[in-house]
């Protein structure tokens, strides 16, 4: 399906676009959430990269196998709680086949399991909360190391539910959970890191942490931890214990240690206490990120649909998102555009097509519908030197807009 210089759209019912407001950002709409109106969350199996599902609708040339690899490099993205989650989370983030949300004493961790047929997705999630026992509870809060982009969350077709220039950050720093240890997250797409920052003089074994919605915990032979829960396990390698010197990090040994009660805890052997000790844990592996069907839509809160969407970037760093909505009332469109409302005989899910211009006053360029009267779903975007966009997909609508000859209809706009 071609679509000549067509603005596009996206939104559903609870459906959420995070737009990032430069290139890499923008390139970093994996997290473009799609919800079939249902609760959303999405996955993706462990063979199916979110890297892949991501750009799944880019061509495979050698540019485009860089901007895989940027993706999966690129810093995970925080972002300052400015309406757009529960008034309780103070910053969150998204990553592959997870959502961290931090409040004031807990790191909140909610991992999704789809299992897609064919007709929809049957999707579980899992929550684990993470609580520092025995720490500050007016512990200081902050983004660290800002980064160039913003995030714009155009939920629904009402703007003033829109939430737009939001801040993001490298890092997030908690001061002071302990006398003398701070507290700091960051990661790439597919690590998860925390930091126990431990002062000079500072005690490690302060730290004790609980681990709420697991349904065990227990250490690996190589040291690592594993936290069972429902659908599968998430793994905490054991932790890389250093302290600097200069540019060299001066490796120290350290572990986790059971504590009572379930608790988790650093064993750290010796190391010089005139210098700040790094505690470092990193989330790596987890079994529940794989479903049993093709897992590619990201979601932090509902179920999406059968067809995931792709992105497509212009020369002008404008780009290009497609994927299906079952939101069939309020999914964001612009006017002018081919199909600013569903069908009206119907139809259970539409296309959507959106393209997002991040150095424009009005970030949402355009915003279309593309479908009939049955289920239609998109595979893929592309655009080519013209800003002519081509979407590829599967309808079974019988009045799905065509020139008559089920050839592509030749312009749309």
């Amino acid at each position: 399906m071609k679509l000549n210089r067509l603005g596009m759209g996206t939104g559903v019912s609870r459906s959420k676009v995070i737009v990032g407001a430069t290139l890499l950002t923008a390139l970093a709409v994996a997290i473009l959430w799609i919800s079939s109106g249902i609760h959303v969350s999405g996955g993706n199996a462990v063979a199916n990269s979110p890297v892949s599902s991501l750009f799944s609708g880019v061509d495979n040339s050698g540019s485009n196998r860089n901007l895989r690899a940027i993706y999966s490099q690129m810093p995970l993205v925080f972002e300052v709680n400015q309406g757009q989650s529960d008034g309780r989370v103070m910053f969150l983030a998204r990553g592959a086949g997870y959502g961290l949300f931090l409040t004031p004493n807990a790191a909140v961790l909610q991992m999704q399991h789809s299992a897609i047929s064919r007709h929809h997705s049957a999707v579980k999630a899992a929550t684990v909360r993470m609580r520092l026992d025995g720490a500050n509870v007016n512990s200081e809060v902050s983004g660290v190391e800002p980064l160039p982009g913003t995030s714009n969350y155009f939920i629904g077709n009402d703007p003033a539910k829109w939430h737009r220039n939001i801040p993001q950050f490298a890092r997030v720093r908690y001061r002071s959970v302990y006398p003398g240890i701070d507290l700091v997250y960051y990661g790439r797409q597919g690590h998860l890191e925390y930091d126990f920052e431990v002062a000079p003089g500072a005690d490690p074994r302060q730290v004790a942490l609980s681990f709420e919605g697991a349904e065990s915990v227990h250490l690996t032979s190589e040291g690592d931890l594993v936290l069972e829960i429902a659908g599968g396990s998430i793994r905490l390698q054991a932790p890389r214990t250093y302290q600097r010197a200069g540019t060299q990090e001066q490796q120290v040994p350290g572990q986790f240690v059971m504590l009572a009660h379930g608790r988790v805890g650093f064993k750290i052997g010796a190391y010089d206490r005139s210098r700040e000790l790094i505690i470092d844990p990193v989330l790596t592996y987890s079994s529940f990120l794989g479903g049993t069907g093709n897992e590619g839509c990201f979601a932090i809160t509902g179920v999406a649909t059968a067809g995931c969407p792709g992105i497509a970037v212009d020369a002008g760093g404008s780009f290009y998102v497609a994927g299906s909505t079952a939101s069939l009332s309020d999914f964001p469109t612009t006017s002018g555009v081919l199909q600013p409302a569903p069908s009206p005989s119907g139809g259970t899910a539409n296309i959507f097509v959106t393209k997002f211009d991040p150095s424009g006053a009005a970030p949402l360029a355009f915003s279309t519908y593309l479908g009939g009267n049955g289920t239609d779903t998109s595979v893929g975007v592309a655009v080519d030197a013209g800003l002519n966009v081509y979407v590829a997909g599967t309808t079974t609508s019988t009045n799905f807009a065509t020139n008559g000859t089920n050839a592509a209809f030749p312009r749309f706009c």
